[in-house]
């Protein structure tokens, strides 16, 4: 199944912002004193990231993005001690085997007596997407599809508004002249910008807002209220 994320990551190639994100994600995930060893580049000792365990005991991130990753991978571990990290977090945007997971996890636990967990181009997929929007779209710039939701909904509303207030303004003018045929243009053009609005509602605004042509000899006609409810019924189709 085709998946936006692991297609963006699978084209990432930016070094320094792929650690980035990664202490991101280790902060979200409830990790503390999460710290980049080398944010603008320079050696750093096969070190990416430090960061305090569950246990409270020291960890250590190690992100890359090369493909060859058995390689990446011993190169960097092969320059670790025994007892120096309690935790290890391997990130990487290669698709790891079940093979290769339990081959990097017994060189952890047996040669550094530590605890390897591994977050290839799958894993990262599954938090990003499930849990870490927010972070997807700061670096990959996917955007949660229930925050765009919501905006696109908020839009909506926002112009109905607009659309409604246009439409009321029109229907003010209509008090403002003693001309029928411009009340009924502006009567016609309110229905326009508000369909949704039933045709009696739109009849009753417009006949209340004309309210001065109450005044005038022909407001009380048979042919006044026959020409406003024409007007209303052909703004509503």
């Amino acid at each position: 199944m085709y998946s936006q994320t692991v297609a963006i990551l699978e084209k990432f190639d930016n070094q320094h912002d792929f650690e980035r994100m990664c202490a991101d994600i280790l902060f979200a995930l409830g990790y503390r004193d999460v710290e980049l060893i080398a944010p603008r580049g320079g050696s750093d000792g096969g070190k990416d990231i430090t960061f305090t365990t569950e246990s409270g005991g020291k960890g250590l991130a190690c992100v890359t993005l090369r493909t060859d990753i058995e390689k990446k991978f011993f190169e960097d571990f092969s320059k670790r001690r025994a007892g120096e990290f309690e935790k290890y977090i391997f990130f990487c945007t290669a698709y790891l085997t079940a093979l290769q997971k339990l081959k990097f996890a017994q060189y952890v636990v047996n040669t550094l007596h530590a605890e390897l967990l591994s977050q290839d181009i799958e894993a990262l997929r599954s938090v990003l997407d499930s849990v870490l929007p927010s972070i997807r779209e700061q670096y990959l710039g996917i955007k949660d599809d229930k925050q765009a939701l919501f905006e696109s909904m908020l839009a909506t509303v926002q112009d109905d508004l607009q659309r409604e207030g246009r439409a009321r303004l029109l229907l003010d003018k209509t008090h403002e002249t003693h001309d029928l045929s411009k009340a009924e243009i502006l009567v016609k053009q309110a229905i326009e910008l508000m369909p949704s609005v039933r045709l009696e509602e739109y009849l009753q605004l417009g006949i209340r807002h004309c309210a001065g042509y109450l005044r005038h000899p022909f407001a009380k006609s048979v042919v006044f209220y026959e020409r406003m409810s024409q007007v209303a019924s052909t703004g509503s189709r």
